[in-house]
């Protein structure tokens, strides 16, 4: 089967394969984990190249990647309306069974839907319109948020990573004919295959994007709040100039500037180190998915410690280990934290080990792909 997927350009893509030279790269998306596909899927990716001269291909993992140049500026003034036109050649060069699209923060979900109206696929989390009212009020994200309805009113198929995730698709698609599937999205193999943290070591992680929904300012506050003075923190994530301009006065004003560490973005060998070095994931965000670094931490047997909301509660009660608080509960979350730091159960076994194992299968590629093809099998059969 020839599958062809729409969506950005990874970073770690972008450092392995194009020698860490911009290529209009996004934030660290699931694909890769994906990476290689099985024997009998002919798999292709294609992404936009912002500024681009000419299309650019090249072989990834056994994945072929097709580089497409568009403008640098304008197509969400547009309302992506004519990002199908940056496709079409390689559609009708390729002739795919299947076209896959990846997230709805662009327009992936419009085209697939333009490209091939019966044999699509839109993966997404799909509550962009939920998630508003925490962000920043700008144009663009307006923009996305109608486009976002746009694509769940159009599309056929959906796949998403779990069940709340689902829940939210029901809420803003109007396609009573819509068929709603849930499969979760692999973790990397180099996950999978670490050893995991010792959780001996005094530190906090958080990762995430700096915006308010992700609740890095609760996450900070605890931390100078319920933490000992001989922890320290590491944030990972970026944001706007200034949400990282406040993050960092936020650290210094309370007190914790020696204690903070704050990387915008770490290639996969320096995240897990971090990972390795850190005994608690503490992230509060206001609304998740399914959140990867989450997944992440629960394979490396980094102890989460997350608001009772959306996909964190979902993981943490599926694979017993982690802990909540009240929703939004600012009082109740450097309780719960304090209380961690107290008993440490992120040390008792056997439950960390069956933990840790139970996660790993859950997130393993090829169990996901073989939910991911017969899915394919039912849209293409169709």
């Amino acid at each position: 089967m020839k599958v062809l997927w729409i969506s950005g350009l990874s970073l770690q893509v972008q450092h392995d394969a194009l020698e860490n030279i911009d290529h209009g790269s996004q934030a660290e998306g699931v694909l890769v984990a994906h990476f290689p596909p099985p024997q009998d899927i002919e798999l292709h990716v294609a992404c936009l190249w912002p500024g681009g001269s000419t299309r650019k291909d090249f072989i990834y993992r056994s994945v072929f990647y097709h580089l497409l140049p568009c403008p640098r500026r304008g197509r969400a003034a547009t309302f992506f309306v004519f990002d199908h036109l940056f496709y079409r050649k390689l559609f009708h060069e390729l002739k795919p069974d299947l076209v896959h699209a990846w997230g709805t923060e662009d327009s992936a979900g419009l085209v697939a839907v333009r490209l091939s109206p019966k044999h699509h696929l839109l993966s997404t989390q799909g509550f962009i319109n939920k998630i508003i009212k925490y962000s920043e009020n700008s144009i663009r994200y307006r923009i996305v948020a109608r486009t976002e309805r746009t694509i769940l009113t159009r599309t056929k198929n959906i796949c998403t990573e779990n069940e709340f995730a689902s829940e939210q698709v029901r809420i803003f698609s109007k396609n009573k004919n819509s068929s709603i599937a849930t499969i979760d999205y692999p973790l990397k193999l180099e996950f999978l295959k670490s050893s995991p943290s010792n959780g001996k070591n005094e530190k906090v992680i958080f990762v995430g994007r700096i915006t308010k929904e992700k609740g890095y300012e609760d996450c900070l506050m605890a931390f100078a709040r319920a933490v000992p003075s001989t922890w320290k923190i590491h944030i990972i994530g970026a944001g706007s100039s200034k949400s990282e301009e406040h993050l960092y006065r936020l650290a210094y004003d309370l007190g914790i500037e020696n204690r903070f560490q704050h990387d915008r973005h770490l290639h996969i060998t320096e995240f897990i180190k971090t990972l390795k070095s850190s005994s608690i994931f503490l992230l509060p965000t206001y609304i998740e998915g399914g959140c990867m670094a989450l997944k992440e931490a629960l394979t490396m047997g980094v102890w989460p410690i997350c608001y009772d909301n959306s996909g964190p509660g979902i993981y943490i009660r599926k694979y017993k280990f982690g802990s909540l608080a009240k929703d939004r509960d600012y009082d109740d979350l450097c309780n719960v934290l304090h209380q961690c730091l107290a008993e440490k159960p992120w040390l008792e076994e056997p439950r960390r080990s069956d933990s840790i194992a139970m996660a790993r299968a859950g997130f393993e590629p090829d169990a996901i792909w073989r939910q991911l093809k017969d899915l394919y099998l039912r849209i293409v059969g169709q």
